[in-house]
């Protein structure tokens, strides 16, 4: 298990090795794609060596900012909270990823006194539970005073009693009263209405779609029980949401053509409300498709498409056009093998190589197997 996890994008690999370099210099041991071992499944290893790692640096850049793959690497850091963001250049870090402090090592030259590389090992420290030492000496963050140490303590006694007090007022609210009012969520986006539900002690119930031209997608045309009626805590609350409509005939006429117009587009920048999935394109196929895992999904609202599979949310002049996907089929399988997760796309896209790829896809009712033949396509 390596200490670090480098998550770069190609064009940055002299900067991956220079800073991999400079923390094997600090007695760090760290992992890079570089050093897969032959014969050894590409994706195996980095997922291997990404859920394994205790910190993860994920190097910034012109190209990253553009990378999936760096963008996928960086969410699981995330969550995992292990992510150390670093910047090699002047670009602008994906919105979901600027609360996080980046070192900035756009003029560093490997330099191990650097003070932005030092604050990076201070960060990085932190995560393994141990300073990470430059010549010898630990770097380590200030320690607090005792008077900063007298407010914490005073400040964590303060919040006990605070969640002692909510708690007690919890208990005597559900002692006092089991009836709520239901709350409006009629034009709410989804995830936002079920929000407004639970606050209200209220589930959400059965979530039902309707096409409709007028209505946002993914928000609530109705719901039951109506707004303002009274109900028992813990009442279910039934939602239709909007969903897009099928296209009129011309459009999935011309969705057949060799050409790429609007009907073989499915526009995420239409939906509001609900955080985007991620986009995931293969130039030299033509396509681009995003994972839907049920029918809250993004994916799965602005298609009307239900999960598991990838939703095809791109067709332009390629590959795929020619063999006869469209925009809005499902993508069950790749290659025979089943995409029930975002995991599984990924994985299964990176694998296509020159030659013909089987797809089975499911197109309303029915399922099919397109074949994909692409001569220039290598994997990843």
């Amino acid at each position: 298990m390596a200490d670090v996890f480098i998550s770069y994008a190609s064009p940055d690999r002299e900067r991956a090795r220079l800073l991999a370099d400079g923390l094997e210099q600090q007695g760090l041991s760290v992992w890079w794609d570089r050093e897969i071992q032959p014969g050894r499944p590409f994706d195996d290893a980095i997922e291997e060596a990404l859920n394994s790692a205790l910190c993860v640096i994920v190097l910034w850049s012109h190209a990253s900012v553009k990378s999936d793959w760096v963008k996928a690497e960086a969410g699981e850091a995330a969550e995992k909270r292990v992510l150390v963001p670093a910047l090699i250049d002047r670009t602008r870090i994906p919105l979901r990823f600027r609360q996080f402090q980046a070192a900035d090592l756009t003029a560093w030259n490997g330099a191990t006194n650097d003070p932005e590389f030092c604050k990076l090992l201070v960060s990085v420290g932190r995560l393994l539970g141990r300073p990470v030492r430059v010549a010898g000496q630990p770097l380590q963050m200030p320690p607090e005073t005792g008077s900063q140490t007298r407010s914490a303590a005073r400040w964590r006694l303060a919040v006990a009693a605070l969640a002692i007090l909510a708690v007690a007022a919890v208990i005597l609210a559900s002692m006092w009263s089991t009836q709520v009012d239901v709350p409006s969520v009629v034009g709410q986006p989804l995830n936002q209405a079920m929000g407004s539900i639970a606050a209200a002690k209220l589930i959400t119930g059965n979530v039902t779609h309707e096409p409709s031209a007028e209505s946002a997608l993914g928000t609530v045309l109705r719901q039951e029980p109506a707004p303002g009626a009274t109900a028992t805590r813990g009442t279910a609350v039934a939602l239709v949401v909007a969903v897009a409509p099928p296209p009129s005939p011309s459009r999935a006429a011309a969705a057949t053509d060799q050409k790429s117009d609007p009907a073989s587009i499915l526009d995420p920048s239409r939906f509001g409300g609900l955080g985007m999935g991620i986009m995931f394109e293969v130039s030299e196929l033509g396509l681009q498709v995003m994972f839907a895992g049920d029918e809250s999904s993004v994916a799965a609202l602005l298609s009307g498409a239900k999960g598991p599979g990838g939703v095809v949310m791109r067709v332009s002049t390629g590959p795929v056009q020619k063999a006869g996907l469209r925009a809005g089929d499902v993508i069950t399988k790749i290659a025979g093998v089943p995409i029930a997760a975002e995991n599984d796309l990924r994985v299964a896209l990176r694998k296509i190589g020159p030659g013909i790829t089987s797809f089975t896809i499911r197109r309303g009712a029915a399922e099919l197997t397109l074949k994909v033949d692409c001569p220039v396509c290598k994997p990843s």
